[in-house]
């Protein structure tokens, strides 16, 4: 191999890491572009990776501790431990530069023949022509013959490894920090953009070591995973290049220290990585800080911060916990409408909700701010009368409603419960301005409408019971009944018996699909209440359209009998 070979993508993450270490050293944007000229100029003498790797940590999460280099038994011969590493080293440099055709061909990489392992240590061994093998001192996880009983994998011949590789890796423990206890290296298809995040670590660790000490600790040692969003979000900010179309990331966890090797892959998706990036364009950074710190309060992993936005979840931090008032209302609406896809209408109409809810008086106040109050059915029931409240002087629409409550299921109808965690929320920002950063990607649609039978029917009831018995009654005998609870979920039977009489759509052919599929689950169980409470809601709203329309009519006497 010639100083101007370029270097090549293996595939093998452990590798391809290594050498965007060597090319941000090299001062080259990526990889792809460097020369087996820069590699050499990078490794020099061999001094400063022999300086770096004895005093960085995850050398040994790399590579064990019982290597050329490293040896659990105090500093005695670390100078000359050193030397041997450096020698070794420059022995695999200068195989790359010399390959032999004959040896079999690289198992990591598939494009050049292996190494001679034993040509490497050859001024090692001073003459003594020991037979050396590739195990994991030399090749994170890579299975070894004799009594390395925790190789992965175990394996009846050694592993063929070019010298490339072998060089490559030596290079990893300067370019990776911590995610849940185990070291990250990191895959995606678009390498410049790879290497900017490998750089931003290399830089980190490099500054560490410049500080002094004995021993480097890697970076993210005991920290949430929400300190990952943290970094990824600040170096996003820093790039100066465009999001490349396929931003999505592989990052291999592994560690090969002790009697645990261990490695899996953690994809973060491409939208994941749009949201973090656009966090980082919105100047979201100090919100992406602080909401990373609400880790610390979330026993189940699955509802950390990292975790959330990977799997497009909502993430239990961003809401308010004892004295924590939760996330800014800008990191909020940000996560609810970029991320999952909240419409800005349903925080909108939450907020109102909120505001209507929130007493005057300061100490009830301090009731409702709480964040379990709606554990309380009791609570929830204020809440469902505020709402009629709310629709029926028109301060809330039907469909702001299900803005809050989208319908989660039609058979039987069901609304989600998450309108009552947003409400929360809003009880502690009832006055703050929520920026619209709505995506084009919203979840509006026939979830957040009313089911047009259910307008229908209480259009008609409505119709009918007026023009029979007149307004005044239809809000003592219909909605007042509702408000005190004297209207059971049964009374739709007999809506729909009376509607029936009177009008098309609501016979015996209908029956199922209004009464039995809304009102009963999988098992035949009724579960009705839902159906009842938007019908009540729907007469509501009837009886405001009316009652403004005799407004409108006669505004002097307001005639409503």
């Amino acid at each position: 191999m010639t100083d101007d070979v370029i270097y090549s993508v293996t595939g093998n993450p452990f590798v391809d890491t290594g050498q965007a270490v060597i090319a941000h050293l090299a001062g080259r944007e990526s990889f792809t572009q460097m020369t087996h000229g820069d590699v050499k100029g990078v490794f020099g003498s061999g001094d400063g990776l022999a300086e770096w790797n004895s005093r960085l940590k995850s050398f040994t999460m790399v590579f064990g501790n019982n290597g050329p280099l490293y040896q659990p038994r105090g500093k005695k011969f670390e100078d000359l431990r050193k030397k041997k590493y450096i020698s070794i080293l420059s022995g695999l440099l200068d195989q790359i530069e010399n390959t032999n055709p004959d040896s079999g061909m690289c198992e990591c990489c598939g494009e050049f023949p292996a190494c001679d392992l034993n040509a490497a240590y050859e001024q090692v061994d001073e003459g003594k022509h020991n037979d050396h093998i590739i195990g994991r001192d030399s090749f994170p996880l890579i299975g070894t013959l004799g009594s390395d009983a925790q190789a992965l994998p175990s394996s009846s011949r050694m592993f063929n490894i070019c010298p490339r590789c072998l060089f490559a890796v030596n290079y990893i423990p300067i370019g990776t920090r911590l995610l849940n206890g185990r070291l990250m290296v990191f895959e995606g298809a678009h390498q410049p953009f790879v290497q900017d995040l490998i750089a931003s670590i290399v830089d980190e660790n490099r500054r560490l070591l410049s500080v002094g000490g004995d021993k480097v600790e890697m970076i993210g040692r005991k920290r949430p995973s929400g300190e990952t969003v943290k970094w990824l979000c600040n170096r996003f900010s820093e790039m100066q290049r465009e999001l490349p179309k396929n931003a999505e990331l592989d990052v291999w966890l592994f560690s090969n220290s002790g009697t645990g090797p261990g490695c899996e892959i953690m994809q973060i998706p491409d939208a994941a990585v749009r949201f973090i990036w656009d966090a980082g364009q919105y100047g979201l950074n100090s919100e992406i800080d602080s909401l990373a710190m609400a880790d610390k309060f979330i026993k189940n992993p699955d509802n950390l911060l990292l975790s959330s936005i990977r799997n497009k979840t909502d993430y239990p931090g961003l809401y308010p916990r004892k004295k924590y008032d939760g996330a800014s209302v800008k990191m909020f609406a940000f996560y609810q409408t970029r991320l999952l896809g909240v419409p800005h209408k349903t925080l909108v109409a939450s907020q109102k909700l909120a505001e209507a809810l929130l007493p005057d008086r300061e100490k009830e106040q301090k009731a409702w701010i709480k964040s379990d109050i709606f554990k309380d059915s009791k609570n929830r029931n204020i809440m469902k009368g505020k709402i009629v409240e709310m629709v029926e002087d028109g301060r809330l629409s039907l469909d702001e409603y299900l803005y809050i409550f989208p319908v989660e299921s039609l058979c039987p109808l069901r609304v989600s419960f998450k309108g009552f965690n947003m409400t929360q929320y809003f009880l502690r920002h009832t006055g703050d301005e929520i920026p619209d950063y709505e995506h084009k990607e919203s979840i509006e649609g026939e979830f957040m409408k009313m089911k047009p039978e259910i307008l229908k029917a209480a259009h008609l009831y409505f119709n009918d019971y007026v023009e029979n018995r007149g307004l005044k009654r239809f809000k003592k005998e219909v909605l007042e009944e509702f408000k005190g609870g004297k209207k059971h979920v049964y009374w739709i039977k007999n809506v729909m018996c009376d509607l029936s009489e009177r009008h098309e759509g609501f016979g015996p052919a209908d029956w199922d699909s209004f009464w039995h599929d809304l009102c009963h689950d999988e098992y035949g169980n009724f579960v009705g209440y839902e159906l009842l409470f938007q019908m009540r809601l729907a007469l509501a709203d009837q009886y405001r359209k009316k009652t403004q329309e005799n407004i409108t009519i006669n505004p002097e006497t307001n005639q409503t009998g």
